[in-house]
């Protein structure tokens, strides 16, 4: 039986062109490093082999995994894509060797897409000639391999531009050059820079960075002794990426591009696994489409392009709990994205929570499910234990207890939950119990696990911060933006933070309203409506917790759209007038949706002088220009805090306090050296801090404050004002450098 050659030769040639792009972009990145284009070769051709061969066999030939020749032989496929490799790269350092060879990225690029040419074609004539007596069932699987080809060639694009965006490669372009920079850098978001500044250390042994040091570096100055709640998993990824480029490049370069490609990277994973939550009992073929649309105007902050703080990280693994809830399987792997959540940050206890309480009530109406409670919260207890030994020596486990960070109350916590699961789980399976008695017997068990956390960590309900220096809550707290309630946000944020979850719940009603669902559709919609309402209220308290909630909007905006808007009819080719009258309602929700996030989008951020002074403020830090004037010696310098993680990572100098570092003692004197009236008032303060030098934006400080008045008040004799910074192009005031004497 002959190919068919359209379908199976446009799916062969786009898994190529996916490979060919992986092979390019791999090949200029590591020559960029410093490899030569032959041994950049060598490396990028090996995922870009893997790649064509996983996207054949998943996609273009997915129909014939069992073909024979027509000897009766299995097709040798990895056979055929190793000789292809081969000639692949043969046929490239043929085109480096001709007597004018091609130089540049343009003809590297040539010598690629020949080489790929002469082996894809080659490849694909064998197997035309081999695939004969194809013995799967191709009445069964064309519609597979079509539905196959639509979610490969949604992919495809899909991933371009999350790893090949206009913005990700301006941003890598940038770090290439660095640190002759044109505009900073992005994020502006000064925790992010904070976290390659630990990872830096945590990976360089001369600088104190051993495996158990969490200590923030050049904080608290000249005291020391603050150490950051951090811990350790997206540490590891972006230390993964950073040893896998080339050691060409500086540390510091390779943290910035390992904090370049993960977002996207997370960002993609993210996808997925909310389009295979959508598709759990909504198997439209458009669920994917719908779901990539979604994200892309959905305004999730948290993957772009160097912003590696932990709440990407979070938002990804709580998609992934959002999917294996859905789909009541692989219990095990749930509770291990929940404990590695907890892992990450103790705010993890709140999905945790979530998923006690509807797997709790599912095993009051069915008994048997109580089982899969209790194998969840062991998983989380055990993986939680285990990251016990990775964030703090073996003998400090029991006595250092922090609650803002993972340590053993949280452990403890899921240990007692996983043994009340287990008791509810026995009684359960012993006797045919009433209704009444399975909710007796839960509360029982849920009071038991309280009572027992409160006798052995009282101070674990009275919340992470418990053990925070009261100034830090007092007066840095209010002063972060994401840590506020959602309706003291502009209406800009209010309007962006709440376009997805209002649709969602509309098509939930109608969904409930419109339908006679089965069984397993109605847990699907009553299980996503109680996590929006859910990580809906998260989001009334603080905003940034809307990594919770996008997710879910989505998800159920990717499960129910396709199904309403088809309505019998295509949905690609009729609108609101050739629909069905039931479905009208629901296209014109996600319209709605659709306009009011992207008129979020393409709505600019009012821009303000402090914005201005504080993006004037980052460029020079990064563009390494305070060096020369103040030279190479770690001394302490004051900062703004929204600057401190770059003050860290782009200079030498240490700093007094950052938002994140939550030392009270440091935030004290930086609160007294902001608010002093008059320059006299905060020079003690400055001296208490070895300060020698003053670098700030006039514009961030109240009209009372002595910061506010630099450029204009008389300048006290120990004050030496500092020229020749360079600045972009960009309206509004300009940070101001002072040296200052003892």
């Amino acid at each position: 039986m002959r190919l068919h050659f359209s379908s199976l030769f446009t799916a062969y040639a786009t898994a190529c062109l996916a490979g060919l792009a992986v092979d390019i972009a791999m090949l200029e990145l590591l020559v960029a490093g410093g490899s030569g284009p032959h041994i950049a070769r060598l490396v990028s051709i090996l995922p870009a082999t893997l790649m064509t061969f996983f996207l054949h066999s998943r996609f273009t030939f997915a129909a014939y995994k069992e073909a024979r020749t027509a000897q009766g032989k299995p097709v040798p496929y990895g056979a055929l894509a190793v000789a292809s490799m081969i000639l692949n790269y043969a046929v490239f350092t043929r085109v480096l060797r001709i007597p004018e060879p091609p130089v540049g990225i343009e003809g590297r690029t040539a010598a690629v897409v020949l080489g790929c040419v002469a082996a894809y074609g080659a490849n694909w004539a064998l197997l035309q000639s081999l695939l004969e007596k194809a013995q799967a069932a191709m009445t069964v699987t064309q519609l597979q391999s079509r539905r196959a080809l639509l979610s490969l060639l949604i992919w495809l694009p899909v991933i371009f531009l999350a790893l090949d965006s206009p913005e990700l490669l301006a941003h890598f372009h940038a770090i290439m050059n660095f640190p002759g920079l044109t505009l900073p850098l992005n994020p502006p978001d000064t925790d992010a820079w904070l976290r390659l500044v630990q990872v830096r250390q945590w990976m360089t042994p001369a600088a104190g960075g051993d495996f158990f040091n969490h200590a923030v570096a050049g904080t608290n100055a000249p005291f020391g002794g603050v150490t950051t709640p951090w811990t350790r998993p997206l540490d590891a990824l972006l230390a993964l990426i950073a040893l896998l480029l080339p050691t060409s490049q500086s540390l510091t370069v390779r943290l910035m591009l390992a904090a370049t490609w993960l977002p996207g990277i997370m960002g993609l994973a993210a996808l997925w696994f909310v389009q295979k939550a959508a598709k759990v009992h909504f198997r439209h073929v458009y669920v994917l489409a719908v779901a990539a649309v979604l994200f892309a105007a959905g305004g999730l902050d948290y993957f772009a392009a160097g912003d590696v703080d932990h709440h990407g990280l979070l938002s990804l693994l709580w998609c992934g709990v959002l999917w294996l809830l859905l789909a009541e399987k692989k219990a095990w792997l749930l509770g291990a994205f929940l404990g590695l959540m907890i892992w990450i940050s103790p705010e993890g206890l709140l999905p945790a929570a979530f998923v006690a309480a509807v797997l709790g009530l599912e095993a009051i109406a069915a008994p048997a499910k109580a089982k899969r409670l209790c194998i969840v919260f062991s998983a989380a207890a055990a993986l939680t234990t285990l990251a016990l030994f990775v964030e703090m020596p073996a003998p400090e486990i029991a006595t250092r207890i922090t609650y803002d960070s993972l340590s053993l109350p949280q452990v403890a916590l899921l240990w007692l939950t996983a043994a009340g699961a287990a008791l509810m789980t026995a009684l359960y399976c012993r006797a045919s119990l009433s209704s009444k008695m399975r909710i007796g017997i839960a509360a029982l068990c849920g009071l038991s696990v309280i009572a027992a956390q409160w006798l052995l960590y009282p101070l674990f309900f009275k919340g992470p911060m418990v053990m925070a220096d009261p100034f830090v809550m007092q007066w840095m707290m209010p002063k972060i933006g994401e840590a506020k309630p959602l309706f003291l946000g502009a209406p800009l944020v209010i309007l962006r933070t709440l376009a997805g979850p209002v649709a969602a719940a509309v098509l939930l009603a109608l969904a409930f309203c419109s339908h006679r669902l089965r069984a397993p559709k109605q847990r699907f919609l009553l299980v996503t409506g109680a996590a929006l309402g859910f990580t809906l209220l998260l989001v009334l308290v603080q905003i940034r917790w809307e990594y919770y909630l996008q997710p879910v909007a989505i998800l159920v905006m990717a499960a129910l759209l396709p199904g309403f808007a088809t309505g019998g009819a295509s949905w690609l080719f009729t609108w609101l007038k050739g629909a069905p009258r039931k479905t009208r309602a629901a296209l014109l929700v996600g319209a709605a949706y659709l306009c009011l996030s992207l008129l979020a989008k393409a709505l600019p951020v009012p821009a303000t002088e402090k914005t201005w002074c504080l993006a004037q403020l980052r460029y020079v830090l990064q563009t390494g220009q305070l060096q020369p004037l103040l030279g190479d010696a770690p001394a302490v310098i004051f900062v703004p805090r929204d600057a401190g993680g770059e003050a860290q990572f782009f200079t030498p100098y240490h700093i007094i306090a950052s938002n994140y570092h939550r030392e009270g003692a440091g935030l004290r004197d930086i609160a007294g050296i902001e608010e002093a009236a008059i320059a006299q008032q905060a020079r003690g303060l400055l001296q208490k801090r070895h300060v020698s030098a003053l670098f700030t934006c006039p514009s961030l400080y109240n009209n009372d404050s002595w910061l506010s008045r630099l450029p204009q008040q008389a300048l006290e004799n120990w004050m030496i004002p500092q020229a020749g910074l360079k600045f972009f192009d960009m309206p509004g005031d300009k940070p101001v450098l002072y040296k200052l004497n003892p």
